[in-house]
Formats: C-alpha cells, structure tokens, sequence
C-alpha cells in the first residue's frame, strides 16, 4: 500500500436543491473556497468538485441508481492535511461552505478522519463513493473486510489511484451537528483519482472492477444506502 497511517481529513458532500441554478451554485462556492482557505496551513490541500453528469453508464452506476440507493452528491469541497491532526480552520472553512450555499443544498453529509491512499496518484477526475455497512456488521467487521481484505483487490486495478477514507465517528457528528446535517455519519468513503474521464471509464469497467470488486462489496456494503458518482475538479488549492 502507498500509505497505512492515513491524512487528517474533513469534507462536505451535498446535493444541489431542485430549484437552484446549479452553475450559479458553483460560482459561489469557487468564490467560497477561496476566501476559506486563506487562513488555512499551507499543506492542507483544498479541492472543490462537480458531478459529471453527461458520461457513459458504469456497472456501478446500475446497481446504486436511485430509487434503489439515495441520489448522488452533487458537489464535493474537502481538505487534507499533510498530518497531525484535524485543525479547527478544516472544520471551519466545512461549516463556511455550508453558510455559503445555505437554501440551495440540501441532503448534506460531512467527512471527518484519515485518507488512507492504497495506491498512490492523484488526477482531476475523481470518483466518491459514500459508503454504509450492511445491517449484519458493526463498524470494526466492517473496517476488516474493507480495510482488511478488500483493499488488497483495490491494488490490483490496473492503473487506478484508490484511497479509503476512515470516520472519526465522534469528529464527524460534531462537524455534522456544526452544519445541521441529520444524516448518520457514513462508515468510510471510497475514491479513485484518474487524469480524464475516458482514463476513469475505461479502469472502471475492468473485470477486476465490474465484476471481482462488485461480489467482494455486497460481502461489507450496503449499496442500496450508500452512492456512486464521478466529479470533475472546478477548483483546487495545491498543499
């Protein structure tokens, strides 16, 4: 694996309201995210993401489509640090996101804890995929199929940059009270990072993905409350 300890990190996943322009909603958030960041270390690495909408169906797209699983997130804004610890300026340039497009997102879930790259790279196409245990698994039988076995499969995709994202439980539901999110704090979050979107498609549709990857799943995750989509980077700030 690339890295086992993990980077402190904390991030804002949100649908974008029916009734709102999304382009405009995206406007301001690129103006948000760089007024957030200015008081922030300058190894924290902010990224803010929109879903790519018009692309070719990937197998899990299919099995995740609403209303089988809840909607995919429309927008991503997280922040990674080198290490340490999560930094109150991380937590609050989340809840200033949230200030920032208050009334035009809605069903938001927050992050808080460790990126674990499996493999290392990084690209400006990235999937993220917010993950629930199936009902049959505590947290730590959970982390040990996903962490502990199912990790080792994520190595062997050709060509793919694969990072495992491990809740802090506690951190998350204060940073989701913080930004009055209802919603239960997510058992992890998978992404993958690709240079373009053909790159993503074509690693995503690999046996080893469409098929290998997606029987290991159904053993630790609930897909049909967990979600699937792919995003475009609209804005970043480099660590």
């Amino acid at each position: 694996m690339a890295g086992t300890t993990g980077r402190p990190k904390v991030a804002l996943y949100a649908r974008i309201g029916d009734r709102a322009d999304a382009d405009a909603v995206f406007a301001d958030a690129n103006d948000a995210a760089s007024r957030l960041v200015a008081g922030l270390d300058s190894s924290v690495d902010a990224r803010l993401a929109r879903r790519i909408v018009d692309m070719p169906e990937l197998e899990h797209h299919r099995i995740m489509a609403p209303p089988g699983s809840p909607p995919p997130f429309d927008l991503v804004w997280q922040l990674v640090a080198d290490d340490g610890e999560i930094s109150t300026a991380m937590t609050d340039a989340v809840v200033g996101m949230a200030k920032a497009l208050a009334g035009r997102i809605v069903d938001g879930e927050v992050f808080a804890g460790r990126e674990v790259a499996i493999t290392a790279g990084d690209g400006p196409i990235l999937v993220v995929m917010p993950l629930r245990r199936l009902a049959s698994l505590d947290r730590s039988g959970f982390m040990q199929m996903w962490f502990g076995g199912h990790a080792q499969l994520g190595e062997e995709v050709a060509g793919v940059r694969y990072r495992q994202n491990h809740i802090d439980v506690t951190a998350a539901t204060e940073l989701g009270e913080r930004v009055g999110s209802v919603a239960e704090p997510l058992d992890g979050l998978a992404e993958s990072y690709f240079d373009t979107l053909d790159d993503a498609v074509a690693i995503m549709s690999q046996t080893s993905v469409t098929v290998d990857a997606i029987v290991d799943e159904r053993r630790f995750i609930d897909h049909s409350r967990s979600r699937f989509a792919l995003y475009e980077t609209e804005w970043r700030r480099p660590a």
